[in-house]
């Protein structure tokens, strides 16, 4: 006869049961509970009897199920691991104790008895399992099943035995409880995640700022969003698919999207022409811009199809997608992106190169080493599909685009904060992007100066940060001397700032900031607030509204654009094919004082045929048009122009052009001799006898290229003039672009000013800082230096430079083992990090940790690992504390482990600090600072190792005070680069 549950369980049973009859069939006339109530019942941690505890049994209840289910969540965790199973059918597993595991298993529930079963498995320690199954009716009633004394213990069931699963038959006995929820070690896996709350945010006077939802665990964390035509919401998860919330200030959960597989880690989403666009940011073969439609208006997408293909590379892959008040779709793809294939002939970005005169030193860390122009881009898309324009390019990693009110198009683009200190480095910046726009960037020392009339200015520089999201906002939800500003949002600094983009000069102020504050995403909502989400890098994400608290009682009317723009937008009729009408109506502009109306007219001329406009360039008197049209000509024409280039350079006698100018015929011969050579030995003669008695006027640029250009053409006797000019200079970026320069000279060197360069390398080395990359900058312009002398002994001399002295590691020594700490053990303390610590001892602590062996934090520390100054801005207290616990959970892109293979079939991990020469330097251990050194030539293979350089246990020798001094040590606003912004 089957084995029936004992007395006192079968007694439970029975009221379990007329409890769930109660809540699940209401009386008839009246309406379901709203909610469970607080006499809801409550999980407890359970185990099989038995002293000592069995390290393994088999756990289950049986209960009704009254009526057909809507929906129903099963969320469980174990100390150590268990694996679930519903109607006899696996459900649910997990082996981290310290989180809840979640599965909607609505679709398994019919009405009837279900047995829901559970494999325990303990490891030493506590042990317990502990669950709740939360069910909703079709009616709207809800209940809940949770572990406690009404469980069962299976007695002995047979390892093959799989009957326990679904058959009550299987004898049992009563559980014990072994804790309440809550208890000790385990604290409450249920207790959700919340973002940073809104009242602890720094926000602009006249706004209010709400917290709408914090993101379930289960929910990952949010990248990018977008509102649809209904108003609905939709949620890129990272590294996954995308959520629903259909009603975004409601309460319902988000939904998941049913989507293909190849369809994740979305960057960019937008709503146009009837469809969902997704840019799919991978690095495989399935990246580049989806179109998803649903044909039957059933809610569902039917039709998802990859409309064009493009790899990017992770952070700085492909990013934004938005529709345009034109009606295509206009994309942003980073700077490790490849171009579509197909790119239309009616692009207006052409004709772009390196130009760049001198070889370049890419950066010693291997950020984009190898990656050309045309760098981080903009890409412009007919609805259809039908055609693809490259619209701009030389950012460097912008991730978003916004339109303002006249269509005018403005992203916002990051630094490369490893150039700190260099004078390739330029700041984070806003950009309107122009038909044809090139800012510049270049990989490397490469990298444009700003000054080059060839590139467009910034709109604004505002330093340090991390660009993510950006929308003008209009309405009546901003406050009316906010009307029209840029909203953007900056990851690394926890902020948004209003940037007035619209006046001269453009003005950016804050909105909102926060501790942390991470916001990857912002949208104007339907209502006319501004919406943003926080997550990335696996942080706790949020979804927040700020709006202004007094409604304006009507929009201010947006002012007209300016004269200039009008007559730019006219002239960028003209760029996507030739026209007889193009050249009259632009060659006017080309002396134009506006930079943006004078590119316009120069992108014109350089779409119509050569032929047509070769000698009207060659003939042009007026200095600023004569400079433009030799720029366009060295762009659009070939290595046969390269002579009458070069006469009538000489021609201008730039010598006696005003100082600007000066500047402009540089850049003019710089692009034609990297494009196209250098002329006869006469010609070329004569271009450096022309370089030499230009005078700088004292402008440093000038006399930095004039040195390029004489170098490129093979000029002699550059070495004392470089040489004084570098001992002449009080700035450190600008000592360190003329020893780039000499680190091209090989000829002419005497024992003397090898013994000059020499002493200023020491010296810089021991004095002069800057980003992560700037130590490696310099050890390569000396490498460089050392192998083009020409002199044998010098260059045996200079070879010594390479044995740099490493600096002294800012580090403790650790003390004894203490405990190896965990997220369980060290969560429930999180709150007194912010209670009474002390500066001196979360530095000790830090130290102690070896924290600074590999990360910069303010003024001090390595650069292995990311920067850690600001991180307070942009991860939670229990974020860091996951980061530092379990390092290789999230790597960074740019600090990620590479594993290097050797021909020999040996294998080296670690982080590229070298690669130039001939040879790598990896180092493989950061906090001892080991490194090796290989032939390049000996690697047959690079690959991304998904395990980080950091390694775990380095908070094991702290005692839990250390612990938490280190963290508030961190979270702390200790960096002297802040901007007042903050």
């Amino acid at each position: 006869m089957p084995c029936a549950p004992s007395g006192p369980a079968r007694a439970r049973l029975a009221v379990r049961a007329a409890v769930l009859l109660a809540v699940c069939l209401p009386v008839a006339g009246q309406a379901p509970p709203a909610d469970r109530g607080p006499e809801a019942p409550q999980p407890q941690w359970i185990w099989a009897p038995g002293e000592p505890a069995p390290e393994a049994c088999r756990l289950r209840v049986v209960f009704e199920v009254a009526a057909p289910v809507r929906r129903a969540r099963l969320r469980m965790t174990c100390d150590n691991a268990f694996t679930a199973w519903l109607g006899g059918e696996r459900v649910l597993a997990g082996d981290e104790w310290q989180r809840a595991y979640r599965a909607d298993v609505g679709a398994r529930l019919a009405p009837g008895t279900v047995v829901l079963a559970v494999e325990a498995r303990n490891a030493g320690g506590p042990c317990g399992l502990i669950g709740r199954l939360d069910v909703e009716y079709e009616s709207g009633a809800r209940a809940t099943i949770c572990t406690d004394a009404a469980w069962q213990a299976c007695v002995d069931p047979s390892d093959g035995d799989a009957r326990w699963r679904d058959d009550r038959s299987v004898p049992a006995v009563p559980v014990r409880v072994v804790a309440p929820l809550g208890a000790p070690p385990w604290g409450d896996p249920f207790a959700p995640r919340t973002a940073t709350p809104a009242d602890s945010l720094r926000v602009r006077a006249g706004y209010r700022a709400t917290l709408v939802r914090s993101a379930a665990e289960h929910e990952g964390s949010w990248i990018a969003m977008a509102f649809d035509e209904s108003g609905r919401l939709w949620l890129s998860v990272e590294r996954g698919g995308l959520l629903l919330l259909r009603d975004p200030a409601g309460e319902a959960e988000p939904e998941p999207v049913a989507l293909p597989e190849d369809v994740c880690n979305v960057h960019g989403l937008a709503f146009a022409a009837g469809a969902l666009w997704l840019n799919v940011n991978r690095n495989d073969a399935k990246g580049g811009l989806y179109r998803a439609r649903d044909l039957d208006g059933d809610g569902a997408f039917e039709d998802v199809q990859r409309v064009f293909a493009w790899a990017g590379d992770g952070e700085h892959g492909a990013h934004a997608v938005v529709p345009g008040p034109d009606g295509w779709l206009w994309v942003v793809n980073g700077n490790m992106t490849a171009l579509p294939e197909g790119l239309s002939p009616a692009s207006p970005h052409r004709l772009f190169a390196e130009d760049v005169l001198l070889p370049p030193i890419e950066d010693p860390n291997g950020h984009a080493v190898g990656v050309k122009a045309p760098g981080c881009h903009v890409l412009r898309i007919a609805p259809d599909g039908s055609a693809v324009e490259l619209f701009g390019a030389g950012l460097r990693n912008a991730y978003d685009l916004a339109f303002d009110a006249h269509g005018e198009l403005y992203t916002f683009d990051s630094d490369m904060e490893w150039d700190l200190g260099l004078p390739w480095y330029r700041p984070v910046r806003f950009c309107r992007v122009v038909s044809g726009a090139e800012f510049g960037w270049r990989s490397g020392t490469g990298c444009w100066p700003v000054h080059w009339f060839d590139s467009l200015p910034a709109v604004l520089d505002v330093g340090r940060g991390s660009p993510t999201g950006l929308a003008f906002w209009y309405g009546t939800r901003v406050a009316p001397a906010d009307h029209g500003a840029l909203v953007a949002a900056d990851w690394a600094l926890g902020r948004i700032l209003l940037v007035r983009v619209d006046r001269a000069p453009a003005t950016a102020e804050l909105l909102v900031s926060g501790r942390p504050l991470n916001v990857t995403d912002v949208a104007i909502g339907p209502d006319g607030a501004l919406w943003f989400v926080t997550g990335g890098r696996r942080t706790q994400s949020g979804l927040y509204r700020i709006a202004a608290v007094e409604p304006a009682p009507a929009a201010p009317e947006i002012p007209p654009l300016p004269p200039q723009r009008l007559a730019r937008r006219a002239l960028e009729a003209f760029h996507r094919a030739p026209d007889p009408a193009a050249l009259d109506a632009a060659w006017p502009a080309l002396g134009a004082r506006d930079p943006e109306l004078r590119h316009a007219a120069r992108v014109a001329v350089e779409r119509q045929p050569v032929d047509v406009w070769r000698a009207r360039a060659l003939a042009e008197r007026e200095p600023a048009a004569a400079c433009a049209a030799l720029l366009a000509l060295a762009r659009a024409g070939d290595a046969r122009d390269l002579a009458d280039l070069a006469a009538r350079w000489l021609a201008l006698a730039p010598e006696s052009l005003p100082l600007e100018r000066r500047s402009e015929a540089l850049r003019v011969l710089w692009v034609a001799l990297s494009r196209h050579g250098t002329p006869d030995p006469d010609l070329r003669a004569a271009l450096a006898g022309a370089l030499r008695a230009l005078p700088s006027g004292g402008d440093v640029r000038i006399e930095r290229e004039r040195g390029a250009l004489l170098i490129a053409l093979g000029a002699d006797g550059l070495v004392t003039p470089l040489l004084d000019a570098l001992h002449a200079q009080t700035s450190q970026s600008d000592q360190i672009a003329f020893a780039f320069l000499l680190s091209h000279v090989g000829d002419g060197w005497r024992g003397a000013d090898l013994e000059r360069f020499g002493a200023w390398l020491r010296g810089a080395r021991a004095r002069l800082g800057g980003g992560d990359s700037f130590t490696g900058y310099l050890d390569a312009i000396a490498s460089r230096l050392a192998q083009r002398l020409a002199d044998p002994g010098l260059r045996a001399a200079a070879g010594a430079w390479k044995d740099r002295p490493r600096p002294a590691a800012d580090r403790l020594e650790p003390g004894p083992f203490v405990r190896a700490w965990t997220m369980a053990d060290l969560e429930p303390h999180l709150d007194a990090v912010g209670v009474g610590r002390s500066f001196a001892a979360g530095e000790r602590a830090a130290r102690t940790a070896q924290c600074f062996a590999c990360h910069r934090f303010a003024s001090r520390g390595g650069s292995i690992g990311p920067d850690l100054t600001s991180i307070g801005s942009r991860m939670s207290r229990r974020d860091l504390l996951q980061a530092i616990l379990a390092p290789s959970e999230v790597v960074s892109d740019q600090y990620r482990t590479v594993v290097l293979t050797m021909r020999d079939g040996r294998t080296h991990a670690g982080r590229i600090v070298r690669d130039a020469d001939g040879s790598i330097e990896l180092l493989t251990d950061p906090v001892a600072g080991t490194s090796i050194t290989l032939p390049a030539a000996e690697v047959a293979a690079r690959t991304i190792s998904p395990v980080s350089l950091m390694p775990p246990g380095l908070l094991n020798t702290l005692t839990l005070e250390q612990v938490l001094d280190l963290l508030a040590y961190f979270e702390c606003d200790a960096d002297p680069r802040a901007d007042a912004f903050r």
